[in-house]
């Protein structure tokens, strides 16, 4: 007899939204009620499911609408809302190191890269160069190039910045470019209106631009004309400081819809879309309970909604943003914390070698399958009293910080290879300040993050961060899980931290609930720990890791070695110019060899910067075979296939 539910369709059909994949694909094997309303309703349950878990950024979105509503690349290969949900959800698996990943390189971006952006719904990477130039390269044909703006427009270095169709890119001075990409420009019902000093000038709209041609361009690349237009930038325009400003502005960072770059004393806050400053802020403000040394240089600025943080070698400045409702607060300096520090909060993260046969019930998937190039890592946590945090060091500096795309969540990396974490970050803001006071510290004033943060180190502490970035493209909101991005001159780290939703359910003596995954050796060919010291930018989307690198892997899917361990991994000197390599390129079991290089033979290519990604979502197609070779633990196995089988 079929059981009737206690609540009418469409109540019923809400409170299922809030369950996760893996508790929906279970509910149609508890009763023949339940499997008749999922074969009545699927689609509808899928496509709230994609919601809440910020596949689609619209619960009314059709399926007929997904291509435009999350783009080509994402909607590829799914036939139904449930299929799409699946492939995403095992996508998000292999980002944590509990799946396969494909590699790619994009020739087309070019060599000798310096700055990369990625655009999953538009479905295009944007690069620019060493030696000048901006490329923009189709994310689906990594031998397609849409569009490029000569390197003798674009300078040299230049730094890059992209968000939601705008792109920035700076001049020799203090002037930034903003271009546009064409079709949000042509299909914008109310195109914004520039200002008249920021209207282009004849540099900018005179650059030499290509391919508007069926033709082939400089690199020898394959240009298609796209009707459409897709990946076509238009100058839109110039970002200047106030004549009156006399400083040099470096450090700048774009959010949509506004650009923030800052100087020595000053910060400018743009508006993208019509070129007009909306906030000047002081940076040379201290605070007098606490006195920092401000003049110095500015390593990168960040801002949300709310707040603008500007990281100097010797701390982090916080500012107030735009306070309708108290305007005497907008631009005031309201925390630092100082950089000299060698702990920063009550809890200190290490990592420690995973074990190559672990226990019984291990949540870990077994590390010999050689297509998955991110491995999960093992955390310790160490408790700290007041007294070891506050423990001086001689020289360190903020390098980079980033906000989470909700605007809750602190990101800060050290010079050195360790990160700092403060959950809700306004709950300290907000609290008391806490000096240590003992007789022994050479200087007074050293603020006690205590719970408030949370200090992660990322490999060998002999070695330098490099570049930190945050997934921006997460459509959820407030869904409390955030991807991080660590590269160092030891590893590239792929970190997820899962955060209460409020911050009434947050208790800041909890530890973080997280995971660390790390690169594979073998993401770098030859494996040479020199590469990593190379890279220059890392970029993470919702389904991929894009990363500068000089070397040339043999196959798309990644062998690891089950007997590296992780210190290996990262201290091993590969002498002699040995290196693993698989001789059948195709990334299948088949044996995989010790092979020396000759550098008198040119089997391998020129360390030249070039872009190449880790995509999770091309892998999906491996799963079956993947899941098919766990041989763990039975209830394990049985679990992650069965997870798999359903989704």
């Amino acid at each position: 007899m079929t059981q009737t539910f206690p609540l009418p369709p469409e109540l019923l059909l809400s409170v299922l939204s809030f369950l996760y994949l893996p508790q929906l694909t279970r509910l149609p094997l508890v009763s023949s009620s339940f499997a008749e309303l999922f074969k009545t309703n699927e689609q509808s349950i899928y496509r709230n499911a994609a919601f809440l878990h910020g596949y689609i950024s619209s619960s009314t979105l059709s399926f007929q609408e997904l291509p435009t509503g999350v783009g080509e690349r994402l909607s590829r290969g799914s036939a139904s809302w449930p299929e799409f949900c699946r492939r995403r959800f095992l996508a998000t698996k292999s980002w944590s190191g509990d799946g396969p990943s494909y590699q790619t390189k994009y020739p087309a971006a070019g060599i000798y890269i310096n700055r990369i952006k990625a655009d999953e719904k538009r479905g295009f990477i944007a690069t620019t160069s060493v030696f000048g130039g901006l490329a923009i390269t189709d994310m689906t044909n990594p031998h397609l190039s849409l569009f490029r703006i000569s390197s003798q427009h674009v300078r040299p270095n230049a730094h890059l910045e992209y968000e939601n169709g705008y792109l920035a890119f700076d001049r020799f001075g203090n002037v930034k470019e903003i271009w546009r990409h064409v079709p949000d420009a042509l299909d914008d019902p109310k195109p914004p209106v520039v200002a008249l000093p920021a209207i282009p000038d004849h540099k900018q709209l005179t650059a030499e631009i290509w391919p508007s041609e069926d033709e082939e361009d400089e690199e020898g690349h394959e240009n298609t004309p796209d009707p459409d237009r897709r990946g076509h930038f238009q100058p839109h325009c110039l970002l200047h400081p106030p004549p009156t400003y006399q400083g040099r502005l470096s450090a700048y960072h774009l959010v949509y819809p506004h650009l923030i770059s800052a100087g020595i004393k000053t910060a400018f806050i743009w508006d993208v879309r019509t070129g007009e400053i909306v906030q000047t802020l002081d940076l040379m403000q201290v605070l007098p309970s606490d006195p920092m040394m401000v003049n110095n240089h500015v390593t990168y600025v960040e801002f949300s909604s709310q707040y603008a943080f500007v990281s100097r070698i010797q701390g982090l400045q916080i500012f107030n943003r735009l306070r309708p409702n108290a305007p005497e607060q907008e631009g005031k300096l309201v925390r630092q914390i100082k950089s000299l520090k060698m702990f920063y909060g009550s809890r200190f993260y290490t990592l420690v070698p995973p074990l190559v046969s672990g226990p019984r019930g291990s949540a870990n998937l077994p590390m010999e399958h050689e297509e998955r190039a991110l491995i999960r890592q093992i955390v310790k946590v160490n408790r700290l009293t007041e007294e070891e945090e506050g423990r001086k060091l001689l020289f360190d500096s903020f390098s980079a910080v980033h906000v989470s795309p909700d605007g809750k969540h602190l990101f800060i990396l050290l010079t050195k290879p360790h990160l700092i974490v403060i959950p809700f970050f306004e709950t300290y803001l907000l609290s008391s300040r806490k000096f240590l006071t003992n007789e022994l510290l050479l200087e007074q004033h050293v603020e006690i993050l205590g719970d408030h943060a949370h200090m992660i180190r990322l490999g060998s502490v002999e070695g330098f961060s490099r570049y930190l970035a945050v997934d921006k493209e997460d459509l959820r909101d407030g869904s409390g899980e955030v991807r991080v991005g660590v590269a160092t001159t030891t590893g590239i780290f792929a970190l997820t931290f899962s955060f209460p939703r409020t911050v009434d359910t947050y208790d800041p003596s909890n530890d973080l609930n997280m995971t660390i995954s790390l690169a594979s050796g073998q993401f770098l060919h030859p494996p040479n720990a020199a590469a990593y010291k190379d890279i220059s930018c890392l970029q993470l989307t919702q389904t991929a890791l894009w990363v500068t690198q000089s070397s040339k892997p043999t196959s798309p899917f990644l062998p690891i070695d089950p007997l590296e361990s992780f210190y290996e991994r990262l201290h091993v000197r590969y002498q002699d110019k040995f290196v693993r390599l698989d001789p059948g390129g195709d990334g299948v079991k088949d044996g995989t060899e010790l092979w020396r290089v000759d550098e008198e033979e040119d089997d391998f290519e020129e360390a030249q910067k070039q872009v190449w990604s880790l995509d999770f979502l091309e892998a999906v197609g491996v799963w079956d075979s993947f899941v098919s070779d766990i041989d763990g633990n039975e209830g394990e196995q049985e679990t992650q296939r069965g997870l798999v089988e359903r989704l």
